[in-house]
């Protein structure tokens, strides 16, 4: 039986978390689009450094956000692991000594992937993740879906990463936090849904899971009232109780909340009398014999 938790005794993992949200419009004209957002996005990540932050994530493809392409041109505008655009992050990784997650279009192992790479201290690649969940656009542009959920083991604790789509299914956390994620960072481009669905679906994520999940979009520009059907914003930096710890709300910004890994999400009475570790819980009661039915059904 598991020893009850909530001690004076707790040790602390402090982790300073930053998500960037982007403008969602950029004085460049198409030539220069891209080469505009990855400047924007090195600048405001300088912002992140200066908050001494110990990782910092940016938006779905940031890179290539509002470049017009094709499915013939996409392949033309992607980022390869060492090309400019990774140089320039990994600059602003090593002078400020943090982690960068940087959702790109990328060339990866000679397939076009929705890849979010993410960087070390030092500026080198350690790893990324192929968006599992494409779009039918992603599809149609000739992009390959991932398949694997990779959890990256920092120096400050586990993350896992999700993009846009995956969020609209319940297991992509799941499977995260399964594999050891104690931090989900959730890049994407969110307008359609509305505010209600996006923010249910991603508190519940958090709070089913016992993990921090970080959303990070796309903000539009103050002289501009925000409407329903625009880019939602809101990244924020969220608790396992589904709390928000930091958000920029609807315009760019950097929202930054520090957090403890170690302190876990205690819930009263949860199974058992007494207060007890909620993820802990919910790991001792899975039954997973009885969940065969998500492996075994055929998708129609």
């Amino acid at each position: 039986m598991p020893a009850q938790l909530g001690t004076e005794d707790d040790m602390s993992r402090l982790v300073r978390i930053s998500t960037v949200q982007l403008p969602t419009k950029s004085e460049a004209d198409q030539a220069n689009r891209k080469a505009a957002n990855v400047e924007t996005a090195c600048a405001m990540l300088e912002e992140v450094g200066r908050r001494k932050s110990d990782i910092a994530v940016l938006g779905e493809v940031f890179s290539t956000f509002g470049v017009h392409h094709s499915a013939e041109s996409i392949g033309d505008i992607a980022d390869p692991e060492e090309g400019e655009t990774m140089s320039q992050l990994a600059q602003v990784a090593r002078r400020h000594n943090m982690h960068i997650i940087a959702p790109v279009v990328g060339l990866c192992g000679g397939a076009l992937r929705n890849c979010a790479r993410v960087l070390g201290r030092d500026g080198s690649l350690l790893g990324h993740y192929h968006k599992v969940h494409l779009t039918d656009g992603e599809m149609e542009w000739g992009l390959a879906p991932g398949e694997e959920w990779p959890v990256f083991n920092l120096d400050f604790g586990a993350i896992g990463i999700m993009t846009c789509h995956d969020n609209s299914f319940p297991e992509s956390a799941r499977i995260l936090m399964l594999n050891g994620a104690e931090v989900i960072f959730w890049p994407h481009v969110q307008s359609g849904w509305g505010d209600e669905i996006w923010d249910v679906q991603l508190k519940a994520r958090a709070i089913d899971n016992g993990v921090w999940l970080v959303s990070s979009s796309y903000g539009t520009s103050a002289e501009e009232a925000w409407k329903p059907g625009m880019l939602v914003g809101r990244s924020e930096v969220l608790d396992p109780h589904g709390l928000v710890l930091a958000g920029c709300g609807r315009r760019p910004g950097v929202a930054t909340a520090e957090v403890d890994l170690d302190a876990p999400r205690l819930a009263h009475s949860f199974c058992r009398a007494g207060e007890w570790d909620f993820k802990a819980e919910v790991l001792r009661h899975r039954r997973p014999d009885m969940y065969k039915a998500l492996c075994e059904r055929i998708r129609k």
